[in-house]
C-alpha cells in the first residue's frame, strides 16, 4: 500500500527521447502495477508490470491517444533484483532488463513511433499510478528511480545501474531510501517525493548507497547544499585508499 508522490514537476514533462529506469524485486503475482509512472486519467509514460500479462515488465508511452509499448517475453516474480529501463529513442519504444551481474537478459524493441510523447497534467508517482486514488500499487521493492531526457545505450545503462556517471545527467534521480519523507531527488532539480505508507525501497546487493547514509532532513533551499557536502566528504574519505 506504499507509494511515493512527486507531484507535477515540469522538468518531467518529456515529449522526446526518454529513459525511465529503476531496480525492482517482487514475488507476488500481479498485473497492471507501477514502478515509475506519469500515468492515470491523463497519460504520458509508465514503467511497471504489464496490464496485458501478469508479472511481465513493461514500458509504455502515449502518442496521440494511442499507447505504444514494449513488453518482456519472460516473467520476473522470482524475488530476484532486476534493473529495468524503458526508453523511447525517437523511432521505437525499447525495454532493457539486466540482472545484478550486469548481464542484459532481454533487449526488446517494441512499437515503432516518432512521437511526441503526450504531455500530461498527471502527477508522477513511484510504486503507483499518479491518479487521484494512487491505484495500481506495486507489490515489491524498488530502488534507484531515474529519468533521463536521452535514450541511453546499453553500455551507458550498465554504468548507471552501478550508480556510475555515464556522461549524461538524469533530470530526476531518487535513490529511494524508502523509510523517510521527503525522499530526496539527487538530480539537483529538488523534486523530492512524499512517502505514503512505510517503505517501498531496499537496494540490491552491491548497489546500496554507502550503506544508506543518514540523511539530515532540511528544507528544500538547504537540502541540495547539505547533500553536496555529504557526498564530498564521503568521496574524499574514500580517496587514497
Amino acid at each position: 500500500s506504499s507509494y511515493i508522490n512527486v507531484c507535477n514537476p515540469s522538468v518531467l514533462n518529456i515529449s522526446g527521447n526518454i529513459t525511465v529506469c529503476c531496480w525492482c524485486k517482487f514475488t507476488t503475482s500481479q498485473i497492471n502495477t507501477m514502478l515509475v509512472t506519469r500515468w492515470g486519467t491523463v497519460v504520458s509514460y509508465f514503467l511497471g508490470i504489464s496490464y496485458l500479462s501478469a508479472n511481465k515488465l513493461f514500458f509504455s508511452i502515449r502518442v496521440s491517444g494511442v499507447s505504444k509499448v514494449a513488453s518482456s517475453a519472460n516473467t520476473y516474480n522470482d524475488n530476484n533484483w532486476y534493473f529495468v529501463a524503458g526508453e523511447f529513442d525517437g523511432s521505437n519504444v525499447l525495454l532493457k532488463i539486466f540482472n545484478t551481474a550486469g548481464t542484459l537478459l532481454e533487449g526488446i524493441t517494441g512499437d515503432a513511433t516518432s512521437g511526441p510523447i503526450s504531455t500530461p497534467t498527471q502527477e508522477v508517482d513511484i510504486g503507483s499510478y499518479g491518479d487521484a486514488i494512487h491505484s495500481g500499487k506495486f507489490i515489491g521493492t524498488i530502488a534507484e528511480a531515474k529519468v533521463f531526457t536521452s535514450a541511453l545505450t546499453t553500455t551507458q545503462l550498465e554504468i548507471v545501474m552501478r550508480r556510475g556517471n555515464c556522461g549524461i545527467l538524469p533530470v530526476f534521480d531518487m535513490p529511494l531510501f524508502g523509510v523517510q519523507s521527503p525522499e530526496p531527488d539527487w538530480s539537483g532539480n529538488n523534486n523530492h517525493g512524499t512517502l505514503t505508507g512505510t517503505s517501498i525501497a531496499d537496494h540490491p546487493p552491491g548497489i546500496s548507497i554507502w550503506n544508506k547514509p543518514r540523511i539530515v532532513r532540511k528544507t528544500t533551499s538547504s537540502f541540495t547544499a547539505k547533500m553536496r557536502r555529504t557526498l564530498g566528504q564521503r568521496v574524499g574519505s574514500r580517496s587514497g585508499g
